[in-house]
Formats: structure tokens, C-alpha cells, sequence
């Protein structure tokens, strides 16, 4: 229902002539990843790669939070490996969720190679990602 909702005030927006841009596309992914869609979020980012809009690290960010939310690790890092190709430099959020996305998973070392890619492209760690990455070696058995 949050996602109908959501897709449909982006569609009278711009047949009122609103143009959508990213921080809307954003905010609409956001809502229908909270309200359980979290498949059409990642198809509204599809589709914005397709028009005028530039991805920017925002929306991959919420497309990455969204395939966290669905349990779709190997999506979450697919995206992530998109950003790169595209120029749009991952941030700790983005890595925050791919790492979450490993973890639900139950592939550790995903997690611990997202870790050394952030070290690697300059990305501080945070508390988060670093029990992210505990939490994922720790229920696969692995030490660290």
C-alpha cells in the first residue's frame, strides 16, 4: 500500500509538471523500503538509472539499505560495485548496509572484504560496521 501510494504522488507530481530529482526518488525509496517494498525500491532505482537522473550516492545508499531490508546480500553488493563503475564514491552508509546485508546472509567474508575495501577507498570505519562485521564471522563460526 506504501508503495502504490508513494509511486502515485510521484506520478501526479510530474503530471503537474514536477520534475523528480534524486533527494525525491530517494525519499520515495526510503518510504517503500520502511513500509515492507523494499523490491520496488530497488526497481525505482533501476528505473532512475535508466532517465535523465544521476545516481548519486544517496540513492544508491537507500537502494543498498533496501536490498539489506529484503535480505538480498549479493544485490546490496552488486550496487555497491555499480557506485564504483559509476563514478558515485560509496559512503559509510552504503557500506554500513552492504555489511548488514553480509551479515544476514551468513557470509563473513563479504563483510570482512567490504571492510578492507573502506580502509582501502578512504572510508572511516564506524562502531557499526565493525560489529557488523563481528556479528557475521560470529555466526558463521569464523574468528576474526
Amino acid at each position: 500500500k506504501v508503495a502504490t501510494s508513494v509511486l502515485q504522488a510521484l506520478r501526479v507530481g510530474e503530471e503537474g509538471g514536477l520534475q523528480s530529482d534524486a533527494v525525491l526518488l530517494s525519499a520515495a525509496m526510503t518510504a517503500m523500503d520502511k513500509g515492507g517494498q523494499w523490491q520496488r525500491a530497488v526497481h525505482l532505482l533501476q528505473t532512475a538509472s535508466g532517465s535523465r537522473l544521476h545516481r548519486n550516492v544517496v540513492m544508491c545508499s537507500a537502494g543498498v539499505g533496501a536490498c539489506q531490508t529484503g535480505n538480498f546480500w549479493d544485490g546490496a553488493l552488486l550496487l555497491l560495485q555499480d557506485m564504483r563503475h559509476r563514478l558515485t564514491q560509496p559512503n559509510v552508509i552504503s557500506y554500513d548496509a552492504a555489511i548488514g546485508s553480509c551479515v544476514q546472509g551468513r557470509h563473513w567474508k563479504q563483510g570482512l572484504e567490504l571492510l578492507r575495501a573502506m580502509r582501502w577507498e578512504g572510508v572511516k570505519w564506524t562502531v557499526l560496521c565493525c560489529e557488523s562485521a563481528i556479528r557475521a564471522c560470529e555466526r558463521s563460526g569464523q574468528a576474526l
